[in-house]
């Protein structure tokens, strides 16, 4: 059973991904698994919008950090049912979901063979992290783009994978002038974290860091809170 969130070894990244902001906390993420860590970069959110470009640069950024690195194409729910797929992904220290459209994670992962094949990654401690789209999808509800949406910020709540259960993402905080109203219409139904650009919350060994150039919140049962990067806190 996934064991309580503030010990699950979870990444929720704001934007950034692959970047020089998220160097330091990838650097750091990877020193916690301990030598020659496996990466697995997971591009799904972008199908459509050239994952190719997003797994490359996934790719390369880790090997940069001295991890073993592979982008794993998972871009339609077919992709998420392959064997030899799900064997990629069982070996993973570090699974990366990059952003993109949270609806197409939703589509290919939920209660697919290559997620239940990553759950029993992370029985092993294998650390998870989702960048903006990718952070989204893990919460208990997640935000997916209705028609009119376009390419802008995502406004209905769907349920997500529920990896966060009990809370929910709303990404690029400090960006989408809709994060407010977007905390408002789901914070009855789950605590909320909003998490500015180039900016991580990093759950493990019972608590949670902000890292980043950014701050962090919290919106549950006593307001708001808000947390400077390098800040602690318990949930």
């Amino acid at each position: 059973m996934e064991p309580a969130i503030q010990h699950s070894r979870i990444g929720l990244v704001g934007s950034g991904e692959f970047t020089s902001a998220m160097t330091d906390i990838d650097r750091q993420i990877l020193t916690s698994i301990g030598p020659a860590p496996t990466v697995v970069v997971l591009p799904t959110a972008a199908a459509g919008e050239d994952p190719e470009d997003w797994a490359l640069r996934g790719v390369e950024h880790f090997v940069r950090l001295g991890a073993r690195s592979v982008a794993l194409m998972v871009l339609a729910r077919e992709h998420a049912e392959d064997p030899e797929n799900v064997r990629v992904i069982e070996q993973a220290d570090l699974l990366y979901i990059s952003g993109g459209k949270t609806a197409r994670l939703l589509d290919a992962l939920e209660g697919s063979p290559l997620w239940r094949g990553f759950l029993l990654a992370r029985q092993a401690g294998a650390w998870l992290v989702g960048s903006s789209a990718g952070a989204m999808a893990l919460g208990d509800w997640a935000l997916v783009h209705r028609p009119e949406d376009g390419h802008g910020t995502p406004t209905l709540w769907m349920p997500g994978l529920g990896m966060l259960q009990g809370y929910a993402v709303v990404p690029h905080f400090d960006r989408w002038t809709e994060g407010p109203g977007l905390v408002e219409q789901i914070k009855d139904a789950c605590a909320v974290f909003g998490i500015d650009e180039d900016t991580a919350i990093l759950l493990d060994e019972g608590h949670c860091r902000v890292a980043g150039k950014g701050r962090a919140r919290l919106f549950g049962d006593e307001g708001e809170r808000v947390y400077a990067s390098g800040e602690r806190f318990t949930l």
